[in-house]
């Protein structure tokens, strides 16, 4: 099975790629973070979910809008 999440990195100020207001849902509100979109692959257990494996496929850092169209990201 394929699993496709969101993960949030809660951040202020506007030094790092990505920082946005934006909806984190690890605390279900929007604030200022980065977002990742990432995929893991899960087995799951047989007797309960606490039992599964899971590998992580891949992680990639969502930009938001302002960051892409902004021209002084760019440099």
């Amino acid at each position: 099975m394929l699993i496709v999440d969101d993960v949030n990195v809660l951040k202020h100020g506007h030094q790092s790629a990505g920082i946005a207001q934006q909806y984190a849902g690890s605390i279900g509100k929007i604030t200022s973070c980065q977002v990742g979109v990432d995929l893991v692959s899960a087995v799951p257990g047989v007797a309960r979910n606490a039992d599964h494996l899971t590998w992580p496929l891949g992680l990639e850092l969502y930009l938001p809008r302002q960051w892409v169209e902004d021209t002084e990201f760019e440099q």
